[in-house]
């Protein structure tokens, strides 16, 4: 089963309160297509939030040291 068409997401005024944010969405084809909306910002996940979208990629949280 192919993954693609997938919708992809992030920031903007398309979709208001989808699944709790306000999103602009597009579609890709492929898997090409899907990199390339990455380096653009676009989201696999419509929670667009900028430190949720960080921990879903697989990025460590910062420590705070005093």
């Amino acid at each position: 089963m192919s993954t693609y068409p997938r919708m992809m997401y992030r920031p903007g005024t398309m979709l208001e309160d989808w699944h709790g944010q306000n999103v602009d969405w597009k579609i890709v084809d492929d898997e090409r297509e899907e990199q390339a909306a990455l380096k653009e910002g676009w989201n696999v996940s419509p929670d667009c939030s900028p430190q949720k979208a960080e921990t879903k990629r697989g990025a460590s949280k910062k420590k705070v040291t005093q």
